[in-house]
């Protein structure tokens, strides 16, 4: 029994702490509704009550008008509004119920021509369980504000009495029983549909989120993230992943891609965002807070474990990784691209390794725009007098700091490269493997500062 009120307890805690939008939403829709029919329920209630007293009936039977006429008008212009926070439903509906009990009390506690009237208090404290879903300790906090005002009511019409104690207390304890009541169908149906949702969104291999989940998860971080809040997009490929199923045969290849997947959760943080894209693909969204350097010490974690990983016979395996760190709030598909592109450098550049990107803000010119990469700032100038004063000018010192850029300005702003294959991080053959890797470079035109500089004669 105490073990199941304590997974109740820590269901109903996970149903708070990630929940609390939906929660919102369904007790704002249960407020108005509990206030449009028990407003019509009180009308017709008072029309019978009026003609049966033959149209003499006190004030005090009239003062539950004013509560729904107010908070009526109130929910209806804050529908305009959505969506609410939990914490303004929360205070709206315990308002709302304070003023209701305490209409509740005045009709109950004044009696007509000396007569004492039907209790109705008891019976709506404990229908308020019911109708509002929130954390316990809110439930029993605001029930026991609503019986202490009932008792200073019932103190101050002279109806003070042991009985009337009773009632309240039998009231609250029938009350908190239905509470659990209603959470524990509540949290069981929740428990039932997170299990159908993470079978759903999960991939049965490695555990991790499947392609639509993980990308669904992504795109609403990136989405409702904090402005300047820096975060960075992981796209990692086990390398030559072919080759390991061609040689070892499938089953160690599943082994394999269930390994990465252990060794992704290792090295990343609970709260990343971790998911298999299909096949070897795998992807990563490293949220705030989150450095170069944080982002290397994983990188290099992952490769290292993947390096000393072993399958009987099958042992050696590497993988690629692209990054992308973005402090200027790029949306998924332009996160994506640059992270992808860098993956396609890290195989450039012979695979077994990370390229670390980091986007920028762009902004949009009128006048034409030219990359030159070169680690000679005389050859860069020197190409700018060969192109002229018309063009507007980006460069880059290394070869992966080049690839970065004219990856974030695409074609879209540029209309030249001018590239110098003599690279400091990058030999030649690897520059032109990922030239040919990539659409990019297939539509703006690439040219090599040393023919262009050659064919110019310009001294530089």
């Amino acid at each position: 029994m105490f073990e199941e009120l304590r997974e109740r307890k820590n269901e109903a805690e996970r149903l708070f702490a990630f929940r609390q939008e939906q929660l919102a939403v369904s007790n704002f829709s249960l407020l108005c509704r509990v206030i449009r029919y028990s407003g019509v329920f009180y009308t017709v209630w008072f029309v019978i009550h009026f003609i049966t007293s033959l149209y003499r009936i006190p004030w005090t039977d009239a003062v539950l008008f004013p509560v729904f006429i107010v908070f009526y008008k109130l929910t209806e212009s804050l529908k305009e509004r959505q969506p609410l926070s939990f914490g303004k439903v929360r205070m709206l509906s315990v308002i709302y119920y304070l003023c209701f009990m305490f209409g509740l009390g005045v009709i109950d506690l004044f009696p007509v021509n000396g007569m004492e009237k039907i209790r109705l208090f008891p019976m709506f404290l404990i229908i308020f369980s019911v109708y509002y879903m929130d954390r316990a300790v809110v439930i029993l906090l605001a029930e026991a504000g609503y019986i202490a005002e009932y008792v200073l009511l019932a103190w101050a019409s002279g109806q003070m009495s042991d009985l009337l104690l009773e009632s309240c207390l039998l009231a609250y304890v029938i009350s908190v029983l239905i509470y659990w009541s209603v959470l524990g169908i509540y949290t069981e149906e929740r428990r039932d549909n997170r299990a159908l949702e993470e079978k759903s969104s999960t991939d049965g291999l490695t555990g991790l989120l499947n392609k639509v989940s993980c990308e669904e998860e992504i795109r609403h971080y990136l989405a409702n993230r904090k402005e300047g809040a820096a975060c960075a997009l992981l796209v990692l490929d086990f390398d030559n992943f072919k080759h390991v199923n061609d040689a070892y045969g499938h089953q160690i290849g599943d082994e394999a891609l269930k390994k990465f997947g252990d060794i992704l959760r290792r090295n990343f943080r609970t709260w990343d965002i971790l998911g298999r894209m299909g096949g070897d693909e795998f992807m990563v969204l490293v949220r705030e807070p989150v450095t170069e350097e944080m982002l290397i010490k994983w990188c290099n974690g992952v490769l290292m474990e993947l390096a000393t990983a072993q399958f009987g016979e099958a042992k050696g395996f590497s993988c690629s990784i692209g990054v992308a760190r973005d402090p200027e709030g790029y949306s998924f598909e332009g996160l994506y691209h640059t992270a992808d592109d860098a993956l396609y450098e890290a195989k450039a550049r012979g695979k077994a390794q990370y390229v670390l990107w980091t986007t920028k803000k762009i902004v949009p010119t009128e006048r034409r725009a030219i990359y030159i990469a070169s680690p000679d700032k005389a050859r860069r100038e020197a190409i700018k007098k060969i192109c002229g004063q018309a063009y507007v000018y980006y460069e880059g010192e290394t070869g992966s700091e080049s690839f970065n850029d004219i990856s974030l300005y695409g074609e879209q702003h540029l209309e030249s490269v001018y590239f110098d294959f003599s690279q400091p991080d990058i030999s030649e053959d690897q520059i032109r493997e990922f030239m040919a890797s990539r659409p990019l470079y297939a539509t703006v035109p690439v040219h090599d500062v040393e023919l262009e500089l050659k064919k110019s004669h310009i001294q530089y």
